[in-house]
């Protein structure tokens, strides 16, 4: 039977796909025109376009950054499975480890970009918010799971 305390591990796995998921959509729409990339600008100050394709935030060494926001959803994505299902051992401590070490390493950067956005561009993207949210929450929940299991 699934313990009440088990069930908040799924929620790094939920976060995981949740940020990935919002980083496809802006693959979708940026990179390969699958998706209109007007489809998420609602106003003048909610435009994921003029964030997205801005110079502050369009790239770092030539690619995208939803490209390394869907790569970071990845590897926490794959870290919340094994810190889900694997057995503890060796492996699930790795995990353990590194999911709020990523998770505060990515929050940092989530508030750079929430700087760059409200600051320096005067416009927020709501794809990228929902990033943003997910890492913090990933964070929270991360530090939760650590702080409840610790290194064993």
């Amino acid at each position: 039977m699934l313990y009440e305390k088990d069930r908040v591990k799924y929620l790094l796995l939920a976060f995981s796909l949740l940020g990935l998921g919002a980083m496809v959509y802006l693959m979708l729409s940026f990179s390969l025109s699958v998706i209109p990339t007007n489809s998420c600008d609602i106003a003048t100050n909610f435009n994921c376009g003029e964030v997205v394709t801005n110079p502050y935030l369009s790239k770092i060494v030539g690619i995208d950054l939803y490209y390394y926001g869907a790569a970071f959803f990845i590897v926490m994505a794959v870290l919340s499975a094994i810190f889900i299902w694997g057995r503890e051992g060796k492996l699930h401590k790795t995990a353990s480890v590194l999911l709020p070490v990523f998770s505060l390493l990515a929050t940092f950067f989530a508030f750079y970009l929430i700087y760059l956005e409200l600051f320096r561009i005067h416009s927020i993207c709501l794809l990228c918010t929902t990033g943003h949210i997910s890492i913090f929450a990933l964070l929270i929940v991360s530090l939760i799971e650590y702080r409840r299991h610790g290194l064993r």
